[in-house]
């Protein structure tokens, strides 16, 4: 269940329902696809910079457990997207991650192909 947040903090803000159960032990592929597409579909006619949210226990600063997604669109970028700009605006080659996938090439991170 995709709706929109009662208190946005972009120009479209969307919550996606993940499943009822507050306590869960382990999500179905299921729940993962449905969840995702309700989120990315939520954002397909808003203009800006899209991301997609996974919010579950305290570390995602819930007040109560609970899995949801949050879709987020605005005409500015969440903080970590506008540090890849602006490091791709830096970088001679202007595409960031041609950088980190050089950098992360062979080592432990990285783990196949030249996908990231």
């Amino acid at each position: 269940m995709t709706f929109p947040n009662l208190y946005p903090f972009a120009d479209r803000h969307t919550v996606t329902v993940i499943t009822e159960a507050h306590m869960v032990e382990s999500f179905t592929s299921r729940h993962l696809s449905d969840a995702l597409f309700g989120s990315a579909e939520s954002l397909l006619e808003y203009p800006g910079y899209p991301s997609i949210h996974w919010n579950f226990l305290p570390s995602a600063g819930a007040s109560i457990l609970h899995p949801h997604m949050q879709g987020i669109a605005d005409r500015h970028p969440v903080s970590l997207c506008a540090d890849y700009l602006a490091a791709s605006a830096q970088s001679a080659s202007g595409d960031y991650w041609e950088i980190v996938w050089e950098e992360e090439a062979g080592g432990p991170r990285h783990l196949f192909g030249e996908e990231i």
